[in-house]
């Protein structure tokens, strides 16, 4: 069983398979059209003894695969960009697997090996992604990123520390405002980083 194929390789493959993607080609892409790619779990189910194989929290019995796919848009699909297969049991929130799947995924981006894509690629995951130690890793690996997490108290206490005119609306991927949804930054809040009094 092949356990990885190089982007190089892949990119060959699909050129002689497929019709071209129904989007720009990654030499279009910059900051504010990233290629977007989803990391999120799914649960799978194993109908017999399969190696691996374990319960999950739903009472299930399969696996839980970690999956990355290429977001190609309204008009476009989603293609696999990679997938790390794991037990059903596997933790949702662990660090090292995401990180390991952002890694598979970036390989098989059709660039030259060692180009750093940078902000040209949003990395986008729910609150399973919620990490320090994976959004420390997508920081030093300069990408871009949309990262789901609860609001905890301090969080919500933040929030209403912040004036008004210090709120934005939100857009959505085709830069259109987003009806009802707003966005700031509580970075500079007291009672999100110590030591600090009120909203900067």
């Amino acid at each position: 069983m092949i356990g990885r194929i190089d982007g190089h390789a892949l990119g060959l493959v699909l050129d002689r398979h497929r019709p071209p993607k129904p989007t720009p080609s990654h030499h279009a892409i910059d900051e504010r059209k990233p290629l977007v790619i989803d990391i999120d779990a799914t649960l799978v189910t194993a109908h017999s003894d399969k190696a691996s194989a374990a319960p999950n929290f739903k009472r299930g019995y399969g696996f839980h695969p970690l999956c990355a796919f290429v977001d190609h848009g309204e008009h476009g699909t989603g293609e696999p960009a990679a997938m790390l297969l794991r037990p059903e049991n596997a933790g949702s929130n662990t660090a090292a697997d995401h990180i390991t799947v952002v890694q598979d995924a970036l390989t098989q981006l059709p660039f030259d090996s060692g180009y750093r894509v940078g902000k040209k690629v949003l990395v986008r995951i729910d609150g399973a992604g919620g990490t320090h130690h994976l959004i420390e890793y997508l920081t030093k690996r300069r990408l871009s990123y949309s990262v789901g997490f609860g609001l905890t108290g301090a969080h919500a206490e933040a929030i209403d520390l912040v004036p008004e005119q210090a709120w934005t609306p939100a857009y959505d991927s085709d830069g259109q405002v987003r009806a009802g949804a707003w966005a700031t930054e509580i970075t500079s809040c007291s009672t999100y980083r110590r030591g600090r009094t009120g909203c900067a």
